[in-house]
């Protein structure tokens, strides 16, 4: 019964390796990658078209990788402070501009 089982094993690590390696998964992202330095955030002023404004960071200019774009084309950014902790999400239909600030 024992010898059985090991051939049975090997197929399926052999199969596992293979769907693995076509469907292009990140493990990476499974374990977290440790060797991966944080985004840089860049500091902006946000205007909306209602004149309000926001002060924030955003890891980008455009819709970054976490971010949402919706049916009919909406979208939601998230807005982070000097630690890369979230503070807020807002939505790039409603946005007039961004400034770059130093």
């Amino acid at each position: 019964m024992r010898g059985r089982w090991r051939p049975i094993a090997v197929v399926c690590l052999i199969i596992t390796v293979m769907l693995l390696g076509v469907c292009d998964f990140n493990y990476k992202k499974l374990f977290g990658d440790k060797t991966a330095e944080k985004p840089r955030l860049v500091k902006v002023e946000i205007r909306f078209d209602s004149g309000d404004s926001l002060t924030g960071y955003v890891k980008d200019l455009g819709v970054g990788e976490e971010g949402v774009i919706y049916t009919g084309g909406s979208s939601a950014n998230y807005l982070y402070d000097a630690g890369g902790n979230v503070t807020g999400v807002f939505n790039y239909h409603h946005v007039l501009y961004m400034r770059v600030l130093k």
